[in-house]
């Protein structure tokens, strides 16, 4: 014969199941979990990771709790039952743990970049102004053929005055010559 258990010890065990799930995800007791929010929320220093899994398990299964307790019913459940859905709850932290990593990925793709100024131009507009007066003379002139050739020439010429320049630089400079004399 199987022993039945009343809807309180049943909602008491699957608590305690829940509480075991949870700490084995974060690898911190509930209890722990109390004292170390406890704790925090009185001003005792710590670091935000402890005090972040602190919280977040303190929550979790407080929540928990209370919703355990609001589900009615007075309904005798035997061994076999809790011991099954404690069994259900403990083999699915994997996926939880899997699932809670995604949450906080997507999470963190959600908050807005924090920027910066980007990487610094290499030529400033009077040095690319005069790249691409150097380009018209080196194509009046007709000195050399090929556009490869002459961003590469005016490349060399930059270099030799100690700016480390290439000639895709001078290329760049070369097509968004409309805009420099209109800035």
């Amino acid at each position: 014969m199987t022993k039945k258990l009343s809807t309180q010890d049943a909602k008491n065990r699957i608590a305690e199941a829940l509480s075991d799930a949870t700490a084995g995800l974060f690898g911190i007791s509930d209890k722990k979990a109390e004292r170390d929010f406890r704790a925090a929320l009185q001003g005792e220093p710590q670091n935000e990771t402890s005090i972040l899994q602190a919280a977040l398990i303190y929550t979790l299964n407080k929540r928990l709790k209370r919703n355990l307790q609001r589900s009615k019913g007075q309904r005798m459940y035997s061994e076999e039952e809790i011991e099954t859905v404690c069994r259900k709850l403990k083999s699915t932290v994997p996926e939880m743990a899997t699932a809670i990593r995604k949450g906080f990925k997507d999470m963190l793709k959600g908050l807005p970049r924090r920027g910066g100024p980007g990487r610094g131009e290499i030529l400033s507009a009077a040095e690319k102004m005069e790249a691409c007066d150097q380009i018209t003379f080196l194509l009046k002139r007709n000195e050399v053929k090929r556009w490869r050739d002459i961003f590469e020439s005016v490349a060399e010429q930059f270099r030799t005055r100690g700016k480390n320049v290439s000639a895709r630089t001078i290329k760049r400079a070369w097509e968004s010559r409309e805009n420099l004399f209109t800035d």
